[in-house]
C-alpha cells in the first residue's frame, strides 16, 4: 500500500519535468547568448547585432541595462520570459524602440515568421559618474525626434537621392545607424569632402561636438537613426558635484533639478522631502529668492560606494522678500545615493539649523 503511494509513471515524471522547467529559466549574459553579436563598446554603449533566422530560436539571455532597438527587418517574432509568458510582436523595419530596466529581464527570442529578424541593440551603460546637460538643443530641422526621455533622445534622418541635411552639431555623444545600403558624402566645416558606402545596419561612435553635413549620392533614399545620450558623462564624480554646485549658485532653479532622477528626492534637515523636479526645483527657488547673490562652492568630495558625501558653503545676503539684508555664510554636505541613469536617486542634506537662522538675524560672526 505505501509504495502505491509514491509510484510515478514515467508519463507524469514527464509532465512534471517540463513543468518545473517552464517555472523559471536562468539566462546567460546577454554577451554570451550566440545570436547577439557585441560589435562595439566603450564605457558608455555596448552595441549588439542581433540576427536570428527564420525558424530559430534564441538561447536564454538576461538583460540588466536599459537600451534602444533599431530595426533592420521586417520580421514576425514571440518574445518568451523566463516565466514562461509569451508575446507575439510584429516587427517593422527601421523602428526604434526603447526598452527601460528598472530590474532584469531575461526572456528568449522566437522567430515565427518566415524572414530573418535582425535588430541592433544599443546597451546603455549606467551613468555612475554624470553631469546633467543645462539644454540640448535639436540636431537640425531634418531630424525628427522618435524617442525622447531622461535618458536618450532618438531622431530619423531622410535623405531622398540629391538631398543634403543642413550642417549640424551632435552635442551628446552617441551613435548613427544607417538603415539601407547607401552613398553618401560627410562634409565637415574643416575638411574636404569624404564618400562613404555604408551597408544597412551599419554605424558609427560620434563623440560630442562631431559637427558635419551629408548629401545623398546615390540612387536609394538614405535613412539613419541618431541616438543621442542625454547626460553629459564624467571620468570623475569631482566634476558632476562641481557642476552641481554651479547650478546652485545660477539662479536657475531647474538647473539644480537636471542633476535628480526624474523621481529623485531631495530632504533638508529633518523636512519633508521634496520628490520629483518640479519639487526639487521649489526648494531650489525658495533658496534662491531668499538669496539672490547666493553663491554655493563645493568643500570635498567623499565616495563611499553606495553614498557620495558632497560638502558645500552657501554664502549669500538675505534680501528677498521678507529678507533681513543679513549676509550669511553657512556650510553643510549632502548625502547622495546616485541612480542607474547616473543622476542623483536621493540626497538627504544635513546644516546647523540654528546657526542658520542665527545669522538671517545678526549676520555672519565676527
Amino acid at each position: 500500500m505505501y509504495k502505491r503511494l509514491f509510484c510515478v509513471t514515467p508519463a507524469a515524471w514527464f509532465l512534471f519535468c517540463l513543468s518545473v522547467s517552464a517555472i523559471a529559466q536562468v539566462g546567460v549574459p546577454v554577451e554570451k547568448e550566440p545570436m547577439h553579436r557585441l560589435k562595439f563598446q566603450n564605457e558608455f554603449v555596448r552595441v549588439f547585432d542581433v540576427l536570428i533566422p527564420a525558424g530559430k530560436t534564441s538561447h536564454f539571455h538576461t538583460h540588466l541595462y536599459d537600451g534602444v532597438s533599431v530595426r533592420v527587418s521586417n520580421a514576425q517574432i514571440i518574445d518568451e520570459v523566463g516565466g514562461g509568458e509569451k508575446s507575439p510582436f510584429v516587427i517593422k523595419y527601421g523602428e526604434a524602440t526603447y526598452g527601460a530596466r528598472p530590474s532584469p529581464l531575461t526572456h528568449r527570442v522566437v522567430n515565427s515568421g518566415k524572414s530573418d529578424f535582425r535588430n541592433i541593440f544599443i546597451e546603455i551603460l549606467p551613468a555612475r559618474k554624470a553631469a546633467a546637460v543645462a539644454s540640448f538643443p535639436i540636431l537640425s530641422d531634418g531630424h525628427v525626434i522618435l524617442i525622447d526621455n531622461p535618458r536618450v533622445r532618438v531622431n530619423r534622418l531622410i535623405l531622398k537621392p540629391g538631398e543634403s541635411s543642413k550642417l549640424h552639431k551632435h552635442s551628446m555623444r552617441g551613435l548613427g545607424i544607417v538603415l539601407h545600403d547607401s552613398t553618401i558624402e560627410i562634409t565637415t566645416p574643416n575638411g574636404s569632402p569624404q564618400i562613404l558606402e555604408p551597408k544597412a545596419g551599419d554605424f558609427v561612435w560620434q563623440d560630442a561636438g562631431t559637427t558635419h553635413m551629408m548629401k545623398n549620392i546615390g540612387s536609394t533614399v538614405f535613412e539613419a537613426i541618431d541616438l543621442e545620450l542625454k547626460h553629459q558623462m564624467s571620468s570623475d564624480i569631482t566634476e558632476f558635484a562641481s557642476n552641481y554646485a554651479k547650478a546652485w549658485s545660477s539662479k536657475d532653479p531647474e538647473s539644480v533639478a537636471k542633476f535628480y532622477s526624474e523621481s529623485g528626492s531631495l530632504k533638508v534637515n529633518e523636512g519633508k522631502p521634496a520628490v520629483g523636479r518640479a519639487q526639487i526645483a521649489d526648494v531650489a527657488r525658495g533658496f534662491m529668492t531668499a538669496f539672490p547673490d547666493m553663491m554655493v562652492t563645493m568643500d570635498g568630495l567623499i565616495d563611499l560606494g553606495k553614498v557620495t558625501v558632497f560638502h558645500w558653503t552657501l554664502t549669500g545676503t538675505n534680501t528677498g522678500p521678507g529678507g533681513k539684508g543679513k549676509k550669511v555664510k553657512i556650510s553643510g554636505y549632502e548625502e547622495w545615493r546616485i541612480g542607474s541613469d547616473g543622476l542623483i536617486a536621493e540626497s538627504n542634506g544635513h546644516f546647523d539649523q540654528a546657526e542658520y537662522h542665527r545669522q538671517i538675524e545678526h549676520g555672519i560672526p565676527k
